[in-house]
This record gives C-alpha cells, sequence and structure tokens, in this order.
C-alpha cells in the first residue's frame, strides 16, 4: 500500500526527459550533452496537476525548436477531478541545436490547477544543453548547405570585405548602422570631459573661484561615457509586427508573434537578420523589420 500526503498540500510540478534517435539520455548533474545539428526530443509531464490554464514557451537561441505533439492536457482539458499520482505528458518537442556551446532549456510560462483549486505558476528543474562540435565536421559550428542562401551566411564569418559591402548595402537603403549612434554619444561625452579637465586646470592658473565646476563636472562625463560604451554592444529597435525565429532562415518555423511597436533589444546580427529579445519572445527577425532607436 502507497500512502501520499493530503492532495489539499500536493502543488503540481513538471518534468522533463530527454531522448535521441538511439536512446534515452539521462541528465547528470542537470545537464545533457549532444552535438551539432544532433536532434533531442524533449518531453514534458505534469504530476499532480488536474488541469493547466496557460501553456506557452520562449524560442530557444542558434537552435530548431519545434513542437511535434500537444496533448490533452496541454489543451485545456481537464483530468478527472479524483486523485492520481501519475505523470501526465503535456507536450513533446524536437531541439535541434546549431552551434555550438552551452545553453538552458527553454523557459515555459505554464499556469496550472492544483487539487485544492489554487492557481499555480510552474517551473522546469534547471537543465543546460552542451552542444559539442560535430565529429564529422570538427570545424565548422553548424551543418548547413552553402546555397542555401541566408541560412548558410548567418552562420559563418562575415569576411572584412564582405563586411564593408553589407554597411554599404545598408547606408543605401537609408538603414542607420547600430552601433555608430552609441559610439557618437561616447565620443562626445569623453570630450567633454576633455574639455572640462582643460577648462578646470585653465580656470586654476587664472585664480577663478568658480574653478571646481568642471572638476565636479568631468567625472560626470566620464562616468557617462563608461556608460554608453557599455551599452553601445547591444541597441534598442521599434519591431515592426510579425514572428520571430528559432534560426535566421525564411523557411524555419515560426515562433511567437509581436505586435507592431514592441521595443526590443538588438543581440546580435548575422547577414540580413538581428537577433533580438525582449519581455515577450526572442529569437531571429528580419532587419528591415526594425526601426532603430538611437
Amino acid at each position: 500500500m502507497t500512502v501520499y500526503e493530503d492532495p489539499a498540500t500536493l502543488l503540481p510540478r513538471l518534468s522533463l526527459e530527454f531522448e535521441t534517435a538511439q536512446s534515452r539520455i539521462v541528465p547528470r548533474n542537470g545537464a545533457v550533452a549532444v552535438s551539432v545539428g544532433e536532434t533531442v526530443r524533449c518531453t514534458l509531464s505534469a504530476q499532480y496537476c488536474p488541469q493547466l490554464l496557460h501553456f506557452s514557451w520562449d524560442v530557444p537561441k542558434n537552435a530548431i525548436f519545434t513542437e511535434t505533439e500537444r496533448f490533452p492536457l496541454a489543451q485545456g482539458e481537464p483530468l478527472p477531478k479524483t486523485f492520481s499520482p501519475a505523470v501526465v505528458p503535456v507536450a513533446r518537442f524536437d531541439w535541434t541545436p546549431l552551434v555550438a556551446g552551452t545553453y538552458t532549456v527553454p523557459s515555459f510560462a505554464i499556469e496550472a490547477v492544483a487539487y485544492n483549486g489554487s492557481r499555480v505558476n510552474l517551473t522546469l528543474p534547471e537543465y543546460r544543453l552542451i552542444v559539442r562540435p560535430s565529429a564529422a565536421a570538427p570545424q565548422q559550428t553548424a551543418r548547413v548547405d552553402p546555397q542555401d542562401g541566408v541560412f548558410a551566411r548567418a552562420f559563418q564569418p562575415v569576411p572584412a570585405d564582405d563586411a564593408d559591402d553589407d554597411g554599404a548595402d545598408e547606408r543605401a537603403h537609408g538603414e542607420a548602422v547600430p552601433s555608430v549612434p552609441g559610439k557618437a554619444r561616447a565620443h562626445v561625452l569623453l570630450a567633454a570631459a576633455g574639455v572640462c579637465v582643460v577648462l578646470a586646470v585653465a580656470l586654476v592658473l587664472c585664480r577663478r573661484r568658480w574653478a571646481f565646476v568642471p572638476f565636479v563636472l568631468a567625472p560626470v562625463f566620464l562616468l557617462a561615457f563608461g556608460w554608453a560604451r557599455a551599452n553601445d554592444a547591444h541597441g534598442y529597435a521599434v519591431f515592426r509586427g510579425g514572428s520571430v525565429s528559432p534560426v535566421p532562415d525564411d523557411a524555419a518555423t515560426a515562433g511567437t508573434a509581436l505586435p507592431v511597436g514592441t521595443r526590443v533589444r538588438v543581440r546580435e546580427r548575422a547577414g540580413g537578420w538581428a537577433y533580438i529579445d525582449c519581455d515577450e519572445a526572442a529569437g531571429w527577425v528580419r532587419g528591415e523589420s526594425l526601426e532603430e532607436q538611437d
């Protein structure tokens, strides 16, 4: 005979199982190791959860992440109200990492109903996906077909000549280069700090009583300069609306849709694509769908 706690005190919980085409993967110290291009099937399950009210997830970076199956619990269908300790599947996903590195499991936003009727926001245990370079191509971080156009360019280093050409293309289309406004602002702040120092020295030599004013302003400008330099690598933009993709490819499965006017942060650029994130989602979008902000 198995004795459980009072169902009224048990809160719903989530679990995640990993498997490849060959076998099931048991995480070690919260980490799962795979190779670039190897597809991992993830099965999300819930326990002590008679009903789900909300179910969504973030698109992971540099990967193809596709929902392959959604079970009745994730579709809002309640389970029988009688207590059951069974682990019930919620959904299955195929996760194919395209770039070597260490990643965290995508963040799931799940609201569930407990047996006592309360609503609970569920979180997964912390898992890491360690992606190793492919043994078949140790010098490459992604197996792509050179004929795939933008998708192929997105994960390849951009030669200096090509980088200059891309910048010329952006200027020809009237698009702002995102890093320039931040650098220009930083240079102005640094110049202002230098002027304050020179002015302060001159006033001291002239024995002016208010020489302390530029001495006070100089460190303020220097601090502002440091802040501008720290933030100039990642600019902000206004998204013109649409879906974000897990990879920079027109054929990729669309992820979360963002409304027109969403303010996003531009993390990096590849070819004609930009990786953005905000509170609602993260992923790749076309560069022309962004309105840069200084």
